[in-house]
């Protein structure tokens, strides 16, 4: 159990609770004239520079080449109106068929009907989307930066990841399980580490055809059954180990708010090392690491379900408010507070849908 400051429940979340009117006021406008200088030197860029999206980010380094790029004047116009204030946007969930279950975590369909958009996505494991209309870019946690092609493979992230684009977005996708991964890659979860990969380049023609499948399809559960017999496919060589050992695993980041890393050598029956090379293989992080990603991903689950994070086992997960904010910070790309006034219409819809699956899919899925 955590040592936890006295009094921490009555803690509120955000630093603006806590100064003066006339401090709060100062605050917010510093922000806003920062806002406003830092759009207008995207937009300075954007003018000189020819490309879909400019995005600075940490590091300098910038983006380019969207597929169907639209001209210099929309650029700059999508940058003029471009937010990261999310957008609102519709989700519908599925739980896999049950044939399916040990290799996708749940079907889901985005829609999001704006111009533009700027949006946080929480950490997550890997993804097969595949993009009916929109184009746009991830920038993950290590500043790196990749398009959105038609049909995707993301791997496993981090931490949050910042998706900027132009819509209206429509996306049907399914959540890859570690045993898919690896049956479908051939290769180490690690070595896709916050990286989004074209699938058409990945699995040739097949991948081809399940876009124009998808595309031509106007039913949401006919997209669904497509992508599951994609999978279904792609994974029928799988080895029935790996589901023994990512069984033990899940069961593990499972057990408890704050799992130990000894609880996993014991039920393993392997060492650290051994257990490092593993996780990273079918999961993309050390075990330490994955505990943190989805813990801090129950939290925020949560705050998102207007439950009371103190009330609950995950009271005493974390040392105290700090450590709560930059958890969630990293793996949820959220602060406590911006959950809770529900800045995000996606970790809101994510938090709906996920949490609907509750009894049809695995705990992780349902409440990470």
């Amino acid at each position: 159990m955590r040592t936890r400051p006295e009094g921490i429940r009555a803690i509120r979340f955000g630093f603006l609770d806590h100064l003066n009117d006339r401090q709060t006021l100062f605050c917010r406008s510093f922000f806003i004239c920062f806002n406003g200088l830092v759009q207008s030197v995207r937009r300075t860029i954007a003018t000189f520079r020819g490309f879909a999206i400019v995005s600075l980010i940490p590091g300098g380094m910038q983006c380019h080449g969207l597929r169907n790029a639209p001209s210099r004047s929309s650029v700059v116009a999508t940058r003029r109106h471009a937010c990261t204030v999310s957008a609102p946007v519709a989700m519908r969930y599925s739980p896999p068929p049950p044939e399916l279950r040990e290799y996708v975590s749940s079907l889901y369909e985005l829609r999001q009907e704006v111009a533009t958009y700027d949006e946080t996505e929480r950490s997550d494991r890997p993804q097969l989307r595949i993009l009916l209309s929109g184009s746009g870019e991830y920038i993950f946690p290590d500043g790196h930066c990749d398009q959105a092609s038609r049909t995707i493979i993301l791997g496993p992230t981090s931490g949050s990841v910042r998706g900027m684009g132009i819509g209206p977005m429509h996306v049907v996708g399914a959540g890859l399980l570690p045993p898919a991964w690896v049956a479908m890659m051939g290769k180490s979860a690690d070595t896709a580490l916050d990286r989004a990969l074209d699938a058409e380049q990945l699995f040739g023609d097949a991948a081809t055809r399940l876009f124009h499948a998808v595309q031509g399809t106007q039913s949401t559960d006919e997209r669904f059954r497509l992508i599951s017999a994609f999978v279904a496919e792609a994974t029928s060589k799988a080895d029935p180990a790996q589901i023994a050992f990512t069984h033990i695993v899940d069961a593990w980041l499972t057990s408890s708010a704050d799992p130990r890393i000894e609880a996993l050598v014991e039920a393993s029956g392997l060492s650290v090392r051994q257990l490092e090379r593993m996780t990273r293989r079918y999961y993309g992080l050390p075990p330490k690491t994955l505990s943190r990603k989805y813990r801090a991903l129950k939290a925020a689950m949560l705050i998102a379900r207007g439950e009371d994070i103190e009330a609950s086992e995950m009271a005493d997960s974390f040392y105290d408010q700090s450590h709560l904010i930059r958890e969630l910070k990293r793996f949820a790309g959220l602060t406590p507070q911006q959950i809770m006034r529900r800045e995000s219409y996606l970790m809101a819809e994510i938090a709906t849908g996920r949490g609907a699956l509750r009894g049809q899919v695995g705990p992780l899925v349902s409440d990470a």
